[in-house]
């Protein structure tokens, strides 16, 4: 008896699951012509190179931090964020062709929070939604710091996240020289696609969160601005016009409702794919597109991968109705 109870129950659920897909495919199939794409890459403009998460020493912390920008300008980026564990004013240290941004890293007992483009120091013992908000109402962008170190329950109530860190050098690092059996960025790229899916506009970037000069220049994030200054660069990162990588680079393209990335890098391309709320896709080639039938698939982003194992990521394409 508990055993047909039980195969019923089964079947039922397959019969569920079965008619919710055919319902989805079949939305899929109709063509919406009303479908919105909110492309975060419109407009005019030129990508600028950064890193969102490092560090200086507390030792001779002038020294460091001169050390850091000249590391960091030396390969080629053009801002970091300074986001040492308490605040500190780095304007001093920019120039026409190099920005340093003032930031901080909460380092709470139950996840990081970093606040970009903050103006004085932050309490750290705050309740992290507190953080969240105190870097908002200093005009700030709020970064997640290495997600996948967060309980889920925790991650998921919290409001008022902007970024989303799927690739971090640091945590990499120490994943493989302890031999942990963790890997950050498929656990960050599950959490962040899980964010997605519940409608949350969050965006992501690769950082280095250097706190040594090997770990620089490792994970970046390409922004895409008007003009190379605080503002454009945080105004960037908030609204999602940016991608991240480890090497290679993205270009984006929207004709009517079909989206389309490229990848460039100096070793062939090994696959792109392209996710979105309902389905994966993969190609070989430097290049794939997507039609967008139905907001249901509520985001489209793209990967790519070079055969050296070089990674780049877009940030989404958020989907609605017309």
């Amino acid at each position: 008896m508990k055993f047909k109870l039980k195969l019923t129950v089964v079947c039922f659920s397959f019969i569920i699951l079965l008619s919710f897909t055919v319902h989805l495919l079949s939305q899929e199939s109709a063509t919406n012509v009303n479908v919105k794409i909110m492309n975060p890459y419109a407009g005019s403009g030129f990508y600028v190179k950064g890193n969102t998460h490092c560090h200086n020493a507390p030792g001779n912390l002038g020294r460091e931090l001169w050390d850091v920008v000249t590391d960091y300008r030396n390969k080629a980026y053009n801002f970091i964020v300074l986001t040492h564990y308490f605040w500190q004013n780095c304007s001093n240290y920019s120039s026409e062709d190099f920005l340093c941004i003032n930031g901080q890293e909460m380092g709470h007992p139950l996840g990081h929070i970093l606040g970009l483009g903050t103006n004085k120091e932050i309490d750290p013992d705050l309740d992290q939604q507190e953080i969240i908000d105190e870097i908002k109402r200093q005009g700030g962008v709020v970064e997640i710091g290495h997600p996948y170190t967060f309980r889920r329950a925790i991650l998921f109530r919290l409001k008022g996240i902007d970024l989303f860190e799927i690739m971090n050098y640091g945590h990499d690092i120490i994943q493989r020289r302890y031999n942990l059996g963790i890997e950050p960025t498929k656990l960050q790229l599950e959490l962040w696609d899980e964010l997605l899916r519940k409608g949350e506009k969050v965006y992501a970037v690769a950082v280095d969160d250097s706190h040594f000069p090997y770990e620089r220049g490792h994970y970046w994030v390409m922004c895409k601005v008007k003009s190379l200054d605080k503002a454009s660069v945080l105004q960037a990162l908030k609204s999602g016009a940016c991608y991240s990588s480890s090497g290679p680079k993205m270009d984006f393209d929207v004709e009517r409702n079909t989206i389309t990335a490229y990848c460039h890098s100096s070793f062939p391309i090994k696959h792109m794919v392209v996710k979105t709320a309902l389905l994966s896709r993969s190609s070989k080639n430097n290049f794939i597109s997507f039609t967008v039938r139905s907001p249901v698939h509520k985001y489209v982003r793209f990967e790519c991968e070079d055969e050296a194992g070089f990674k780049a990521f877009s940030n989404p394409f958020f989907i609605s109705g017309g």
